[in-house]
């Protein structure tokens, strides 16, 4: 009896793993954290990183002995959505004691760590991890992470004759590094970006000192169990410069006008003299007014921020819109000369233009009050609406009908092949077509030159057709 339960107890299978791995588990050493910095993909390894607790990789294509811990570190693709995250991948093996047990069979498992904590509870733990044997019982298996998981999950291997015998292996994921956030800054303006559509708007002003200050912060993924410090990430660099058509037309104002100044690396953020002062240094009176046309010109994404990993990838880029205003009111004196070739004496009797025009339609040949416009009954009941003036003399401009409407198919102030009455709506008098400047209706005395009035009009109701 006694030498059958010592021959019993002789081929209990013990499945273990090295020495080692018992005393780091039982001390709870936690798992080395590895992430590889924002550089780009390799060939190799291209889905990502599979590392035990020592940091070393287990996704290389060989076989490994079972660690205590392993981390998945998928690399994500930052500038294309395409195919998601693979799966990664890592074949591990156990071994049993003593080597001339019987039967040298194992089964394994996954499960939650927690399967009660709130991020886990009603999922399925296959849905992220699974783990397969080569074969039925086979001391071999791949481990495979589908996605994602935000509580650690635990890795099982058990004995078949002898359940009691049992090794486990924790898993976590990696949180994952997704791009950047930036937001802009220049003293006394407001510019803007959008993260989602990485478009945006920065100011030009050639009277300004002031540096446009950009600055940004690391996206991160939301699930995960081991975090990602920000000091894990290798900081991005930014270049930037002008679209072609833009960099073009400074280049002929200038020669090398359309190259960008260096930009300055800060705590991240980046620090540049982008369309300021620093800007028209060394410029001629004419060359000044050139570069304000070419940037009024080519102002829609003009400036283009790329922003690079530490191996030179490109991680993210963006195009922003120059806002002109300020540079438009900053045109330099090229020349002067007299208006008049000789002096009145007692006032000046010359007698100017004044010409009415809907804001933003400058280049439609018809005026305002014209017949084939539609905007011509606008004239308010008892309304003034000169067409000369004299400098000496204060001119005053009425408002147009608060509504008004074109007269219709047939009529002599309608436009289009379009039937019924269109219906609109006046909303003030501007200086200018881009109505920057509003006009008060009133033309002060001591004004010269022809003058253009601008209307700003919406539509209320439109023709039918």
């Amino acid at each position: 009896m006694n030498k059958t339960i010592k021959r019993k107890r002789t081929s209990i299978i013990i499945l273990s793993i090295i020495a080692l791995l018992a005393v780091v588990a039982a001390a709870g050493i936690a798992v080395k954290r590895f992430y590889r910095p924002a550089g780009g993909i390799t060939a190799e390894n291209d889905a990502g990183k599979v590392t035990d607790e020592l940091g070393e990789l287990l996704n290389d294509g060989g076989i490994h002995a079972m660690p205590a811990n392993m981390l998945f570190s998928p690399e994500l693709r930052l500038l294309s959505a395409e195919g998601g995250e693979q799966p990664l991948t890592a074949r591990i093996s156990a071994s049993v004691t003593p080597q001339n047990a019987k039967d040298k069979t194992a089964d394994w498992e996954v499960s939650f760590l927690n399967g009660e904590s709130e991020w886990a509870s009603g999922k399925e733990v296959t849905d992220y991890v699974t783990v397969t044997p080569d074969s039925v019982g086979s001391l071999v298996a791949t481990v495979s992470c589908k996605q994602a998981f935000g509580e650690r999950i635990k890795l099982t291997a058990t004995s078949r004759d002898n359940d009691s015998a049992s090794v486990f292996c924790i898993l976590d994921y990696k949180q994952q590094y997704l791009g950047i956030d930036l937001t802009l800054s220049q003293t006394g303006k407001t510019p803007s970006v959008n993260n989602d559509t990485k478009k945006g708007t920065v100011y030009a002003d050639f009277e300004s000192e002031e540096p446009l200050t950009v600055s940004y912060t690391y996206k991160k993924s939301e699930v995960y169990t081991a975090e990602l410090s920000d000091d894990e990430i290798s900081a991005p660099s930014l270049t930037v410069s002008y679209k072609d058509s833009l960099k073009t037309a400074l280049n002929n104002v200038k020669a090398g006008l359309g190259t960008i100044a260096e930009v300055t690396a800060g705590e991240k953020s980046f620090g540049l003299n982008l369309l300021n002062a620093s800007f028209t240094e060394g410029l001629t009176a004419e060359q000044t007014n050139g570069a304000i046309s070419a940037i009024d010109g080519n102002k829609a994404n003009a400036v283009i921020f790329s922003f690079t990993g530490e191996s030179g990838d490109l991680i993210a880029q963006y195009s922003f819109t120059v806002v002109t205003t300020e540079i438009k009111e900053q045109m330099r004196v090229t020349g002067i000369t007299l208006d008049k070739t000789r002096i009145v004496f007692g006032g000046d009797e010359t007698i100017y233009n004044i010409t009415y025009r809907k804001a933003g339609a400058a280049n439609t040949a018809l005026t305002l009050f014209e017949k084939g416009s539609e905007y011509g009954l606008s004239k308010a009941t008892g309304g003034f609406y000169p067409e000369t003036y004299k400098s000496g003399e204060t001119v005053k401009v009425s408002d147009l009908k608060t509504r008004f409407s074109c007269s219709g198919a047939g009529g002599d102030y309608h436009s289009g092949n379009g039937s019924g009455t269109a219906e609109y709506k006046f909303l003030g008098w501007y200086w200018d077509n881009e109505k920057t400047r509003p006009f008060d209706g009133t033309i002060p005395a001591g004004t010269t030159g022809d003058i253009t009035l601008y209307a700003e009009i919406t539509a209320i109701a439109t023709h039918s057709y």
